[in-house]
């Protein structure tokens, strides 16, 4: 009878047992999907907010009567009395965290505010840059500057201070990395050593990303940029590439320009990234290798992205965001004869190889493909 009774217990204890284990992984995945729901809807904030800010820059812009040109021009940024926050004025956020535990912005719990870059997108110039700093603008650790400053490569040496330089940046808070992009850094000759003294006064490291592309293709769309802003016209493109008054070539010889930034930095400080990899595939990888070097969470996923036919690149999906028309081309009216190939890889190959030793990577490049 004991016996009997002891069993019963115990099949009891059992079936109480099972029930609370059904009732605590269903709790669990109540807990995921609500953490899945309010980080999807914590992303899409800043989505919409993304939005709002381009509608913002583009009006402004128009206002100012400066839409028509391109980011890279200094017309867009001769007004140096511009402190227009287009990036970080619209959104708003809750004081959530995601499943690493890591504390997203709150604005209730923090004021933004200005702050002095840390990280620095210093080239290529044509090699992605301007498509890599606005998907970096939708990460919630990150408060990149959409507009070109030209701060190392021009303000410093005019004598503007840094603190001219701080009132252009976009407001953040601390734990954002704040990011200004000015491809002309790469091969501007004396902006490694204005940085490095910048770099002094901050009194940290500073982090650089550079993405290069097929010398042959940055040439060439270097080339075209020029033609759109009235610098030349293209009849024959070989000659327009070699044109004397151009740095169509100049601005290919990664090897040249990286070799002086190494003269001031170690070579951990910065990432290279691989420009044809992230126009003509998922951009997603390359972001996601940004998030690494930074030590930030990966936010970036392979289906935020979405190819476009007819731009013939990749745009970000949840904002239907792309780029202006002049941007993403993937072809050009005129083609280059395999002796104008042959010539240009002369010319790139020895600077190419230099590069590759310095960077201590090398990517799977065929020069001049499909150009």
């Amino acid at each position: 009878m004991r016996v009997k009774n002891l069993l019963s217990i115990a099949l009891a204890l059992f079936f109480i047992y099972i029930i609370r284990l059904a009732f605590f992984v269903n709790d669990i995945d109540d807990s995921n999907e609500l953490e899945a729901r309010q980080g999807q809807k914590f992303r899409h904030s800043f989505r919409e907010r993304e939005l709002k800010s381009h509608k913002k820059h583009v009006k402004s812009k128009k206002k100012a009567g400066t839409h028509k040109h391109d980011d890279n021009d200094y017309e867009d940024y001769d007004n140096e009395d511009d402190e227009v926050d287009y990036d970080y004025d619209d959104y708003e956020t809750g004081n959530k965290k995601d499943g690493k535990g890591f504390q997203y912005p709150d604005d209730g719990n923090e004021k933004r505010k200005r702050r002095f870059p840390t990280v620095l997108i210093i080239g290529s110039q044509k090699g992605g840059t301007t498509s890599l700093s606005k998907f970096l603008t939708f990460h919630p650790l990150i408060a990149a500057l959409g507009r070109e400053r030209h701060y190392f490569d021009r303000y410093a040496e005019e004598g503007r201070q840094y603190k001219w330089y701080l009132k252009r940046m976009p407001k953040s808070y601390e734990n954002q990395y704040t990011i200004e992009k000015t491809p002309n850094y790469l091969t501007h000759e004396k902006s490694p050593e204005l940085v490095l003294q910048y770099q002094k006064f901050l009194g940290k490291k500073l982090k650089f990303v550079l993405i290069v592309r097929d010398p042959i293709r940055r040439c060439i769309s270097h080339t075209y940029h020029s033609e759109r802003h009235g610098r030349l016209q293209v009849q024959n493109l070989t000659k327009a590439i070699f044109n004397s008054t151009m740095d169509h070539i100049e601005n290919s010889l990664y090897g040249k320009h990286f070799s002086n930034w190494l003269k001031y930095f170690p070579r951990e400080q910065f990432l290279i990234l691989d420009g044809e990899k992230f126009a003509k595939k998922n951009p997603a990888p390359i972001l996601r290798q940004v998030e690494d070097f930074l030590q930030i969470p990966h936010v970036f996923q392979d289906s935020d992205f979405t190819f476009s036919e007819e731009k013939g690149f990749y745009c970000y999906r949840p904002t239907t965001y792309c780029f202006p028309e002049h941007r993403g081309h993937s072809s050009y009216p005129h083609k280059l004869s395999d002796s104008e190939k042959t010539s240009l890889k002369n010319i790139f190959s020895q600077d190419l190889a230099k590069f590759w030793s310095l960077a201590g990577v090398k990517f799977n490049w065929v020069l001049g493909e499909d150009v």
